[in-house]
């Protein structure tokens, strides 16, 4: 394939990956971790902003800055949500040029960037105001960067890698990972060997560099965060955690039907075949980037269980690249295996083309489902329930929310600058307290309730006098229904 083609695929599949990731941009309002990270970068200060920041599990400033910047233009969701979508898309051209880099092939290339493209997981996040799509951008830039500079260790190179290292980890730590690789390169192919020098010696100071850089962010973000959280509370077990953080397709425990079946366990056995592909050819660079992100989970499941903090799947989103490139590397070398004994090179190259046609459309029929079903799948529901306690709120009426912890994805709609009436305020609670309170008054009570709506779920609210005024149930699972309590006959 010619640098021109490959260039005009690449350009087709940007495009591609850009529309998918707009798709619904803005259709859902913000769930809790974005409404909160919205309520932060809206703040009257900066300082409002960073205190608030500190209190979300290592969140650095960058993507808060940039969602500030951004409410400056406007607070639509589809605004505040579009860097994410941008960064995703990005992320689709780093993961080719870091393929193309690894293996020499524009083939393989393109195919990494095809299923990044269509990941449902990637897109998922690309849709998400949270600093997830920037860390995986991030995490495969800094992996390009630090491969170029091994290649060729200029200060130069060495100093855009540190600089890429730096500011992604400014918008999360775990782009830091992508120094796990380089340490594994220089064990791989020789710590003591000359041509290393130099090399590993601008590895090493860039790495304390930018290690000494971030300390001031982990200081100040990250270093008095301590939770006491089950682990596996959202999870099950380490195992599910991992496979299901590495499954790209996010089909692993949700195939919808037979080919997304198929895919997913084809995206295992090309995986393995591309490892073993690597492993028969025994480049170091490569065989960095792969065990280098295998080191990277155990490092990461031990800082987080470190924390106290739960243990999820999206905690290894930006390794699933590394995954994607395997699979890339085995397809490529199957179609060419396959095809090798076709006659002259044009018959070689029309099969290849034939055949890998064939896998990028069945990728697109499999992934169609999981996507078609994220696409349909409302996720937050707290802007409706927000709008119907503005339209029914009664004047000193207390507002409760259980859970909790969701109060930011409702509190963010009802402190907005057009919220009429201004100033109603959302009190966490839980039953066993809401008994409590209810048995001390007599007037009206707003509950705001994340429930499936089971009667035996409301049942336990409507003993306390509680009635539903607000439930949508074209919402999707959980949703959040408004209860009132009125004030007691006389």
């Amino acid at each position: 394939m010619s640098d021109r083609l490959a260039r005009a695929a690449l350009v087709a599949l940007l495009l591609l990956s850009f529309a998918l990731r707009l798709r619904g941009l803005g259709r859902d309002g913000l769930h809790l971790d974005e409404a909160g990270q919205a309520w932060a970068a809206t703040q009257p200060t900066l300082a409002g902003m960073l205190t608030i920041e500190r209190t979300h599990v290592m969140a650095m400033p960058l993507d808060y800055l940039i969602t500030r910047a951004t409410t400056g233009l406007s607070d639509a969701e589809f605004v505040l949500r579009l860097p994410a979508a941008m960064w995703a898309t990005l992320n689709v051209a780093l993961l080719y040029a870091l393929t193309r880099l690894l293996t020499g092939r524009r083939t393989e290339a393109l195919l990494a960037a095809f299923l990044l493209a269509l990941s449902p997981l990637h897109i998922g996040y690309a849709q998400v105001l949270r600093f997830y799509a920037a860390l995986s951008a991030f995490y495969a830039l800094a992996c390009l960067l630090l491969y170029r500079a091994i290649r060729q260790p200029t200060r130069r190179r060495w100093t855009a890698f540190g600089a890429a290292a730096l500011v992604g980890a400014y918008f999360h730590p775990f782009v830091l990972t992508a120094l796990v690789n380089g340490a594994v390169y220089f064990v791989l192919s020789g710590l003591a060997r000359p041509a290393n020098r130099v090399a590993l010696r601008r590895f090493v100071l860039t790495s304390l560099l930018v290690g000494l850089l971030f300390l001031p962010g982990y200081l100040v973000f990250g270093a008095h965060q301590q939770y006491d959280f089950d682990a596996f509370q959202f999870s099950g077990s380490l195992p599910q955690v991992i496979l299901s953080g590495l499954d790209w397709t996010t089909m692993l425990y949700n195939a919808p039907g037979t080919p997304a079946k198929l895919w997913l366990w084809a995206n295992v056995a090309f995986a393995a075949l591309g490892l073993l592909g690597l492993l028969a050819r025994r480049r170091a660079r490569p065989l960095s980037l792969v065990l280098g992100a295998a080191l990277s989970i155990g490092l990461i499941v031990a800082a987080v269980r470190l924390r106290g903090y739960w243990l999820l799947p999206r905690q290894l989103l930006h390794l699933t690249q590394v995954g994607i490139f395997l699979a890339a590397v085995g397809v490529g070398g199957t179609a060419r295996g396959l095809t090798g004994w076709i006659g002259d090179a044009a018959r070689q190259r029309a099969a290849r083309f034939v055949l890998l046609a064939g896998v990028a459309g069945f990728v697109a029929v499999a992934a169609w489902p999981v996507l078609a079903g994220r696409y349909a799948t409302v996720n937050s529901t707290g802007r409706e329930a927000a709008a119907a306690l503005l339209a029914q709120h009664r004047p000193g009426a207390p507002v409760y929310i259980i859970p909790g912890y969701e109060l930011q994805s409702l509190q963010y709609y009802l402190d907005r600058p057009d919220a009429t009436p201004p100033g109603i305020r959302v009190q966490p609670t839980t039953a066993e307290e809401l008994a409590g309170i209810v048995a001390a008054g007599d007037g009206p009570i707003f509950l705001a309730l994340l429930s499936g709506g089971a009667p035996e779920e409301l049942a336990v609210y409507g003993d306390m006098g509680f009635a539903v005024v607000f439930d949508d149930t074209t919402l999707s699972g959980r949703r959040y229904m408004l209860l009132l309590r009125e004030v007691a006959a006389p």
